[in-house]
């Protein structure tokens, strides 16, 4: 440029753009906050943006630091950029990987990106810091990344149920929501049911899970219900302050912690395909970027799930379809007019002893001993559309005949035209083989119920006996099952504490079994003996239960030694304690009630730590886990300063020994503790 030209310019800026006008115009116009602080951190000046974005007045902000603009988990941090910035101060741009944020007047955070530069002043460094408002590049990246993971997780989905599982996860992660469901059209076409797949941060809200799946909402019933009825998002800040019309399930919310909630409806041509609902610990006021990047993806997945269900359902009527064929166990086949085999089920292929393969495109007369009469039989067909019970029998490859009843209709397209044939053939002498079988299972059975070593019985639910098998004629001392059945018209005067049969039969009826049941039965001589009864319902056809069959056993001799054991261990001067390996008290003797000032109901099935003063628990506990890895006698011998503590909360000193026993149950902990206070002394 001219020196002439150099002039003019000069003179048109000094005299159009003074430098203090165009710097006040690009701070005050700007698109991005900026702020100017001082090499200490004190704001000197902000532009309208700032005040705009951080919701202060230009007057809050002057002479105040920086910090009011810095959330207080950052504040530590930037005072120490602060002090390196200004010791090496440089040009800064946008577009850093550190994850920044700003904090508004009303104490919300939202992300940023800052760009840093600095003017030397005789006073010191000052710093222009240009901060940029990125939320809605986050929510853009947000939603971006999410529809690119879940459109590509789901598209490679093999059914619905894994999309939604995939879709509940992925946006759980994303969006920091402690709990996700979805719900789906029941059976019934008319009422909505919690889908099997869901998500969790934690075990703490599998309470909350069993109690939606008990749950059925009609439409506008209960959050589902609502938005699959109004086909639109729904936020509730706080699940558990409002009433069981508007949310039924606040009374499990409340004791799960559950706090804000989240319903989005998954659409494709104007249908609810399914609602997802999120919920979250902290309370929480409607989040409209989360509700839109939450939209957002189910508006996605409408479209994926659209063509997932349709997959789903055309595979689902195929594979139900196949699943008839295949699941009869009559040899079935499709023939065309032509009298082609077009398709055999697996029990055509093992009748035939030919593959699937090799039968499609053959003469399906050829495998009949009489391949005249089958195909007489097919014209048969033909002519009158169906025949039935037409006797024919097959020849398999190894040289067997199998007799079967043919029955057969013709199959029509969606025109009318006859297309072919379906054919069944009933093969009889499978009957013969059935009946025979069952001939020798009764048998077996007989056998079986006639030799047991066990009682076998049967009675009606009212007490009736129908069968007693030898064994249990022995046990309660008869002669024969006819003298049992005659003798015992009512089976509740067999027990000898009243109404122990009534409790037998209520938990029959609850449960439809019980296991280990143990009574005291009175036999013929009036003596007593200990069993134990195993039995299951017997129902009719509606599913009434009508009577008990089961199995007994004498026990006399093992509750006998269980009491001697008791005896012997209450002949203790120690305190016997058995513990399994949640270290749950399973039996103690009398010393151990009149050492530690506990009953023994108050001891048995609580937990053996009651008996340790609180400074031992954790070790103890260390020990007894690795005790159970590694079983052995062992002594805890007295400079490992062994206490244990009464009820009354005082503590003594004690040598404990501990045993491993081996049980059905697997290895529990016998547990022999000594008060040695006058050995201390």
């Amino acid at each position: 440029m001219k020196d002439e030209d150099k002039t003019k310019e000069n003179i048109f800026t000094a005299k159009i753009i003074k430098p203090e006008v165009l710097f006040k115009s690009i701070f005050n116009f700007s698109p991005d906050a900026i702020i100017i602080v001082n090499n200490e951190g004190i704001i000197l000046q902000a532009n309208a943006q700032a005040e705009k974005i951080f919701g202060y007045a230009e007057k809050e902000l002057i002479n105040r630091s920086v910090d009011i603009l810095i959330p207080e988990r950052f504040r530590k941090r930037h005072d120490e950029h602060l002090k390196n910035f200004i010791a090496k101060p440089h040009i800064r741009l946008m577009g850093s990987e550190l994850e920044l944020y700003g904090l508004r007047k009303d104490g919300t955070e939202f992300p940023v990106d800052i760009a840093l530069g600095f003017i030397g002043t005789e006073n010191g460094i000052i710093v222009l810091s240009t901060v940029r408002d990125i939320t809605e590049h986050k929510i853009r990246d947000t939603q971006m990344n999410l529809l690119l993971s879940l459109t590509q997780a789901i598209n490679e989905a093999a059914d619905l149920n894994t999309a939604l599982d995939i879709s509940l996860n992925k946006i759980c992660e994303a969006t920091g929501w402690n709990y996700g469901e979805a719900w789906v059209l029941g059976k019934d076409k008319r009422s909505y049911v919690c889908s099997p797949v869901w998500c969790a941060s934690d075990s703490g809200l599998s309470k909350f899970r069993k109690s939606s799946e008990k749950c059925v909402f009609q439409g506008g019933t209960g959050l589902p219900g609502r938005v699959w009825s109004s086909k639109k998002a729904e936020w509730i800040p706080d699940v558990s302050i409002i009433s069981e019309d508007i949310y039924p399930r606040v009374t499990v919310a409340k004791e799960c912690g559950v706090r804000a909630g989240l319903g989005v409806p998954i659409i494709s041509d104007d249908e609810v395909l399914a609602v997802l609902v999120y919920l979250m610990y902290e309370c929480q006021k409607k989040d409209k970027h989360m509700v839109d990047i939450v939209s957002a993806v189910a508006i996605q997945l409408g479209s994926i799930m659209r063509k997932k269900l349709v997959e789903e359902r055309l595979r689902a009527s195929a594979l139900y379809a196949r699943n008839l064929i295949e699941a009869s166990v009559d040899p079935l086949a499709t023939i065309s007019p032509d009298g082609i085999i077009t398709d055999v089920n697996k029990a055509t292929e093992e009748v035939t002893g030919v593959s699937r393969e090799k039968l499609i495109g053959s003469d399906f007369s050829e495998y009949f001993t009489e391949p005249d009469k089958a195909r007489e039989g097919y014209r048969h067909v033909f002519e009158k559309g169906i025949i039935r019970d037409y006797p024919l029998a097959i020849r398999h490859t190894s040289g067997e005949v199998t007799d079967v009843l043919y029955n057969a209709t013709v199959y029509r397209n969606e025109a009318g035209e006859v297309e072919g044939v379906f054919a069944a053939a009933r093969d009889i002498t499978e009957y013969k083989r059935m009946e025979e079988a069952i001939r020798i299972s009764e048998a077996k059975y007989r056998g079986i119920f006639e030799n047991a070593a066990e009682g076998i019985f049967q009675s009606t639910i009212d007490g009736h006996i129908i069968s007693a098998n030898p064994a249990c004629v022995r046990i309660l001392g008869y002669d024969s099952a006819e003298e049992l059945i005659a003798s015992v018209t009512d089976a509740r005067k067999l027990y000898a504490e009243a109404g122990r049969r009534l409790h037998l039969v209520r938990s029959i009826k609850s449960d439809g079994t019980v296991s280990d049941f143990e009574a005291i039965i009175n036999r013929k001589d009036g003596s007593k003996i200990w069993v134990l009864i195993n039995a299951h319902a017997l129902e009719d056809s509606t599913g009434k239960v009508t009577g008990i069959e089961g199995m007994v056993m004498d026990i006399t001799n093992r509750k006998r030694a269980q009491k001697n054991f008791q005896v012997l261990i209450d002949g203790s001067p120690d305190a016997i304690i058995a513990v399994d390996r949640n270290f749950n008290i399973l039996l103690t003797n009398t010393h151990t009630e009149k050492l530690f000032g506990y009953s023994r109901l108050e001891l048995i099935g609580n937990s053996y730590e009651m008996l340790l003063p609180d400074r031992f628990k954790f070790k103890h506990a260390k020990y007894c886990s690795e005790y159970f890895d590694n079983p052995s006698t062992r002594l805890m011998a007295l400079h490992m300063g062994a206490f244990a503590k009464r009820r009354t909360g005082s503590e003594f000193p004690v040598e404990i020994n501990m045993s491993p026993v081996e049980t059905a149950e697997g290895i529990v902990i016998v547990i022999d503790v000594r008060d040695i206070t006058e050995k201390k002394e």
